[in-house]
């Protein structure tokens, strides 16, 4: 028993706390000390496409913290927004913090959606000097996207293969 009122130095959790008069007479009473430290978040990863940094992790379910949050890519320069984003594919770690400076970070893996790699070309010739030339493009080598649009001396894009 000590007389001051106030118990510092606590971890969060459970406490019984018992006050006794001159007399000895108690009562007693439950209390928690709530987490106010960052203990969770969630991460989810998107993939990035052919190799390039456009991959993105949205951050949700954030367990813990004080006021306003901020999240980070690289634990140094932090924003506002949940949704982080520049990624280029492999393991990442991502950042929350809350208004007192507490952090919590986290492993994610970005994974790439690879592009086209190869494809073949069916030509027919012009006749007679006319512009009845055509190309086909036909077996588009991919292990990533099946849907394609095709353009020819940087044109604009079109779906068909002709």
């Amino acid at each position: 028993f000590q007389t001051s009122t106030i118990f510092t130095g606590l971890a969060s959790g459970d406490y019984t706390l018992t006050a006794r008069d001159i007399n000895g007479c108690m009562v007693t009473t439950s209390v928690t000390v709530g987490q106010q430290s960052l203990t969770n978040f969630t991460a989810t990863p998107a993939a990035s496409t052919c190799g390039n940094p456009n991959g993105t992790v949205t951050i949700s379910a954030v367990v813990g913290g004080v006021g306003e949050l901020e999240y980070s890519k690289d634990g140094q320069t932090y924003q506002a927004s949940h949704i982080l984003t520049g990624f280029i594919a492999g393991s990442h770690t991502v950042w929350v913090r809350d208004e007192r400076g507490c952090t919590f970070s986290k492993q994610v893996t970005i994974t790439n959606t690879p592009g086209p790699t190869d494809f073949a070309v069916e030509l027919k010739a012009t006749t007679c000097g006319d512009s009845n030339g055509e190309i086909k493009v036909t077996g588009v080598t991919s292990s990533g996207n099946r849907s394609f649009e095709y353009a020819i001396n940087g044109g604009d894009f079109q779906t068909g293969n002709t």
